[in-house]
């Protein structure tokens, strides 16, 4: 029940703003960081090589269309449960599970890219996208509290 509540919570306060940012969406379907977009967008500064960089490219590329439908479906998901929670009130449960289980989904996958990054990248070049992620964290967070 608790689960419930806190989904009907989060899907009511982030539906205006969701569709809008898409880089939110993606923080709000899951908060893990991600990592690709940082790594291929510092590769200069990270020192990739070519063949780095087509392994990593290689990944997002096989990956990112099912990362993008992964929160596409907690997005609708959570609309689904807002209209049953304010309706019928039927299949609010059904709709919470889907909607964690999906959530479970996108964490597992973000955690393999993380061990993709992990086996491409040499540990100081990890440790510093890192380093980079973390630098831009207040920004983000500013960011997202302004929508």
């Amino acid at each position: 029940m608790k689960k419930i509540l806190i989904l009907t919570i989060l899907a009511a306060l982030s539906m205006t703003s969701l569709y809008a940012n898409p880089n939110y969406a993606m923080q709000h379907a899951n908060p893990m960081p991600n990592l690709v977009r940082y790594t291929l967008g510092n590769a200069e500064l990270l020192g990739l090589d070519a063949q780095q960089i087509g392994k990593i490219k290689a990944w997002a590329k096989q990956n990112k269309p099912t990362m993008r439908k992964l929160v596409q479906d907690v997005m609708h998901q959570e609309r689904m449960l807002m209209e049953e929670a304010l309706g019928a009130d039927l299949n609010t449960a059904k709709i919470a599970e889907e909607t964690l289980k999906t959530r479970q989904d996108i964490m597992t996958l973000k955690t393999l890219c993380r061990a993709h990054l992990k086996g491409v990248l040499t540990q100081s070049q990890y440790k510093n996208v890192l380093g980079i992620y973390r630098s831009t964290l207040p920004k983000m967070q500013m960011q997202m509290q302004k929508q």
